[in-house]
């Protein structure tokens, strides 16, 4: 297995190699040879399946660190062919070996989520590199995985638990998966279809099988659960892992992404339309869920219906105690998203919260300051009818006119002329 992993890597060139035989005088044809023996040591007659999909992830582990080639002597370029030929092998093995793969794969990717540098810019390359991966998992197997994330989110180590919260924002920007989400195309040659799966409606009417059995099981690896989890973030006790969390919901209550919106205005729209006084309405009180609990019984938990987002005045009470944390970056997220909250529902935007605003434009930091100055302004043209938001937009962004630093008063001086 080792050898044939190495003859695989004489391709670093075309990305092509899986969708089209190469040219057969070619190192490129020794490569796609190498990878079609791999496939073939997956059949019972070589040994146990499990086992021998477990050596070969163990070996192919190289070709997915594309954010750790030290000694290698790659170009950025041949270490995105290798991965991406990786990903297109593991693919091919996930859908003629099924489940008898599933472990083996499961295992390679936790161990590329936890050798995931503890450097923003290595972290994206590696979050992306699990992205990619998952998106040629069966449903099954994502769900599986997406909960283990979950877990990786609520783990002993901050840098886990950062590399985490990454992996779920990156999921939560694409499409919600369900059982019967359709895997990429992949056309192998007749002798490996022949020899795994038997005819195209045998392979069908597994497909339907696993999907209707899939069905009868809790999935917890929707939206909700995943945005549930980074709301849990909230209250970390690392001051990094909590600014991230509300930096990263900051962006999703924001976002025109359709499933966001959908979740975010059942936190902060939809519960309080026809209330004249959102204190009145039956989820105001609504609290944190506890994730660490959920994932301790997650094999006894049987209802995936369990609503695990928090209420949005567990969150609003949260948010007026980060604006005053000692950490910049809290307090500049926290504001932040409170401004996004004003912004989607105007209900929110209270004397007493607006006044936690102005207070906040005295904020030792500058980049806090020009925050606000942006924020009130956003909020005064976007409510110009307000009747309360003027006097407070004055409060708060005026006096920044004598501020000590030259970029507030640039700020204040281009919020004047928006306005």
């Amino acid at each position: 297995i080792q050898i044939l992993i190495l003859i695989t890597r004489l391709e670093r060139n075309s990305s092509s190699i899986f969708s089209k035989s190469p040219p057969h005088n070619s190192p490129s044809y020794l490569a796609y040879k190498a990878y079609k023996i791999l496939m073939d040591l997956g059949c019972p007659e070589h040994g146990d399946v499990e086992d021998t999909v477990r050596f070969i992830m163990r070996e192919m582990m190289s070709g997915f660190l594309i954010f750790d080639q030290k000694g290698l002597k790659l170009t950025p370029k041949e270490a995105l062919v290798i991965k991406d030929h990786s990903i297109n092998f593991v693919r091919n093995l996930l859908i003629y070996l099924k489940d008898s793969a599933f472990n083996g794969v499961y295992t390679l990717i936790q161990h590329i989520i936890v050798r995931i540098p503890d450097k923003a810019d290595l972290r994206t390359k590696g979050v992306q590199v699990v992205i990619e991966l998952l998106d040629v998992f069966p449903h099954s197997l994502y769900s599986k995985t997406v909960v283990w994330v979950m877990s990786v989110c609520h783990s002993e180590q901050a840098k886990y638990r950062i590399t985490g919260l990454e992996i779920v924002t990156k999921l939560l920007y694409g499409n919600e998966r369900t059982p019967s989400s359709p895997l990429r195309p992949f056309t192998p040659s007749k002798r490996t279809s022949n020899k795994r799966n038997g005819s195209a409606d045998d392979e069908g009417e597994e497909e339907e099988e696993e999907n209707n059995i899939l069905t009868q099981q809790p999935d917890f690896s929707t939206t909700k659960y995943l945005l549930g989890t980074i709301f849990s973030r909230f209250r970390d006790t690392s001051s990094t892992v909590k600014a991230k969390a509300l930096a990263i919901v900051a962006n999703l209550i924001s976002s025109n992404n359709r499933n966001m919106k959908h979740e975010m205005e059942s936190i902060f729209v939809t519960p309080y339309l026809h209330a004249d006084n959102i204190e009145n309405s039956n989820v105001y009180e609504k609290n944190f869920f506890d994730f660490v609990h959920f994932l301790k019984n997650l094999k006894k938990e049987t209802n995936p219906n369990v609503d695990p987002l928090p209420g949005a005045k567990a969150i609003i009470d949260l948010l007026e105690i980060f604006v005053e944390d000692e950490k910049v970056f809290v307090r500049k997220s926290a504001l932040q998203v409170l401004a996004n909250i004003f912004l989607m529902n105007e209900k929110w935007m209270s004397k007493k919260l607006l006044q936690v605003m102005v207070d906040n434009c005295r904020d030792m930091s500058v980049s806090v300051r020009k925050l606000l100055v942006q924020c009130l302004t956003d909020l005064l043209i976007h409510y110009p009818s307000h009747a309360e938001l003027p006097k407070y937009w004055v409060m708060g962004v005026l006096p920044l006119l004598a501020d000590q630093e030259i970029k507030s008063q640039e700020k204040v001086l281009e919020a004047l002329q928006t306005t």
